[in-house]
């Protein structure tokens, strides 16, 4: 089965050679939790396969910017009050048997020249019977500048303020207490916001998706200007918004003393607005 299509990046624009991050032989290895090397039956052609499953991690350096690419996988960024970057990564590699599964495993390299990315063997369709994805956790200085993007995977950003892109084809984007220029896309997904304080602070933010309902939650009290707009599906708002006629497939309103903008677009999917105490 083929498993071969994330794309995670978290940075603006760099130069080759300007991120300094840990070489291979920085990496510490173990195995993933119980469970996860398993034999299975199963899969697209129910075919009798086995898994194996390992952890790498390594501490690279912080130069103010994080770029990543993957293939399959999900991504979670954290900031945290740190100086450095902490990365853990996921490998879990599918074959016929143990031993094949086994060897695909030592095929896999991280490289961390510059751009954060997994290489290993192509396979030649969905009749391939062995496939691998990386996930990706991350937990970074709390105003770096990052863009995570994924092909089939979900991208999670939490706890930073900063220049931040996340972007999957297939997958689910989350974003809680972040602040910044904000830009944050699907289009085979959802998107969950979850806000936190009285305002957003930084530019603004921005969630799009093509194929997918987005979620906004934010406290009593805050205070944004809310845009949404979507093409075949609805907005709710479930606290009190003033605006010129009916809320059907545009908003475009000020919450307490206004502010920095909040903008959500879906084509196929609705928009949702609710406050928590």
């Amino acid at each position: 089965m083929r498993r071969l299509t994330l794309l995670l990046i978290a940075v603006l624009p760099l130069s080759a050679g300007t991120l300094a991050h840990a070489q291979a032989t920085q990496w510490t290895t173990g195995p993933c939790p119980t469970g996860q090397n398993v034999t299975h039956n199963g899969g697209l052609w129910h075919w009798n396969g086995s898994r194996v499953c390992e952890l790498r991690r390594a501490t690279l350096a912080n130069t103010g910017s994080l770029k990543m690419e993957a293939d399959n996988g999900s991504i979670t960024v954290i900031g945290e009050d740190r100086k450095d970057i902490a990365i853990e990564a996921r490998i879990t590699v599918d074959s016929t048997n143990q031993k094949d599964a086994a060897a695909l495993l030592r095929q896999i390299t991280i490289d961390t020249n510059g751009t954060i990315r997994a290489h290993g063997p192509h396979f030649s369709g969905w009749w391939s019977h062995g496939g691998y994805s990386v996930d990706y956790n991350l937990r970074v200085p709390e105003t770096i500048a990052a863009k995570a993007e994924t092909a089939n995977g979900n991208v999670t950003l939490r706890t930073l303020h900063g220049t931040l892109r996340a972007e999957s084809t297939n997958g689910t984007v989350t974003l809680s207490d972040l602040a910044g220029d904000v830009h944050a896309s699907t289009v085979n997904g959802g998107i969950s916001i979850r806000l936190e304080g009285d305002h957003w602070d930084g530019a603004g933010l921005t969630g799009e998706t093509v194929n997918g309902g987005i979620s906004v939650s934010m406290p009593t009290g805050y205070s944004a200007r809310l845009r949404a707009s979507t093409v075949n599906g609805g907005i709710s708002v479930d606290f009190p918004v003033t605006v010129e006629g009916k809320i059907t497939h545009d908003l475009d309103a000020n919450i307490g003393r206004g502010g920095a903008p909040i903008q959500m677009h879906t084509v196929n999917g609705g928009v949702q607005f609710k406050r928590r105490d």
